[in-house]
């Protein structure tokens, strides 16, 4: 972990708009950047939309010493890749006292208290290959595909019909839980549907285990999460979760089941389905050409032929008055009536959308 101070005694000198654009460009280069806002004015709290005016500011809590973890002062924000992500620890006026309040004590200066933080979570789990595992979800719309979606439940329903075994006799009291309701939401069919689903589409499934008031194993639920990292805190792995409406959490990482499909970049995660993109782009451009197919079939179209020469401005006005008189929405009689302007009127057949005879196909 590399840490770059941006600093200047003189307001407007750009400090916030140089810490948010390197903190962009190293985004952008596949790189994991945490911002601390150590300024009072929380500009680049506001510039990430994190800014909380109300609350103790985590920067605050931070130099307080008010903290037991740092994925509890850490927020995420818009910019989430695969294995790369932009995080802050946010600011605001509260600042101004911690600062103040620091200045007057002996044991510790803002400086060293900024080190152990930065010895905290500078130790982000890496694999032996360098990189911290990261999922996140794929917003390619594998899902919102008619055809992806009819494929993957199909394979999904098969699956459900499963009936889950535990092995040895640990856990066997739970063999009745998870063969009949994992959890109160779902029946076991369901929750094995989910669980397929959840592989998928997105190639990496997680399941957390649901405790009673005694801490005692009860129950199972599949997770989905919009992101999902590995972190490490005193010595400890966790799963750290972003979900879908901006809130996060946090498990301990053995406790986790993960279940993953084509593990091949990564070592914990399975791979996304942007291998896909240019299939459902495929398939996306033929739905459009078949929705535009029958829309210009629904059309009433005429040929006519005018009896005698006219100039083009006197065919565009024949054309014209032609259309709104008989094919506008008003005409609800069924007639066409025309003048003998036209010699010839005749109606464009429009044929269906079908499929190619086999003879026309050819050969694969």
């Amino acid at each position: 972990m590399k840490t770059i101070s941006i600093l200047n005694l003189k307001g407007g000198v750009a400090k916030t708009f140089t810490a948010a654009n390197m903190a962009y460009e190293l985004y952008r280069r596949g790189y994991r950047v945490l911002l601390i806002d150590n300024d009072k004015q929380g500009n680049l709290s506001k510039a990430y939309s994190r800014y909380d005016a109300e609350n103790v500011a985590p920067v605050t809590r931070l130099l307080a010493g008010d903290w037991q973890g740092a994925t509890e002062l850490i927020q995420n924000t818009d910019y989430v890749g695969q294995q790369c992500c932009i995080d802050i620890v946010t600011s605001n006026m509260s600042l101004f006292g911690a600062t103040w309040n620091l200045t007057k004590e002996d044991s510790e200066n803002q400086t060293e208290r900024y080190k152990r933080f930065a010895d905290i979570i500078g130790n982000y789990f890496k694999m032996l290959n360098g990189y911290s595992p990261t999922f996140t979800s794929f917003s390619g719309g594998v899902y919102e595909m008619d055809l992806t979606r009819t494929a993957i439940n199909n394979f999904a329903t098969h699956c459900s019909k499963l009936k889950p075994e535990i092995e040895g006799s640990a856990l066997k009291s739970l063999e009745k839980t998870l063969q009949h309701k994992p959890n109160y939401f779902m029946d076991t069919t369901k929750f094995i549907k989910r669980l397929a689903t959840y592989v998928a589409v997105e190639h990496t499934a997680f399941i957390i285990p649901i405790e009673d008031e005694y801490g005692r194993l009860c129950g199972w639920y599949p997770l989905r999460a919009e992101r999902c990292e590995v972190v490490e805190s005193e010595g400890q792995l966790y799963l750290r979760y972003l979900f879908a409406n901006g809130s996060y959490g946090a498990i301990e990482f053995e406790r986790v089941g993960i279940m993953t499909d084509f593990e091949y970049k990564d070592d914990l995660f399975g791979e996304d389905n942007s291998t896909l993109a240019p299939t459902m782009q495929l398939i996306h451009t033929q739905n459009e050409g078949i929705i535009n197919a029958v829309k210009n079939s629904a059309n009433i179209r005429f040929l006519a032929k005018v009896a005698n020469m006219l100039k083009p401005e006197d065919i565009k006005k024949e054309r014209k008055r032609f259309t709104e008189d008989n094919l506008s929405a008003d005409n609800d009689s069924g007639m066409i009536i025309y003048d003998n302007k036209f010699s010839e009127l005749k109606q464009v057949e429009s044929k269906p959308y079908g499929k190619v005879p086999y003879r026309d196909c050819g050969r694969i």
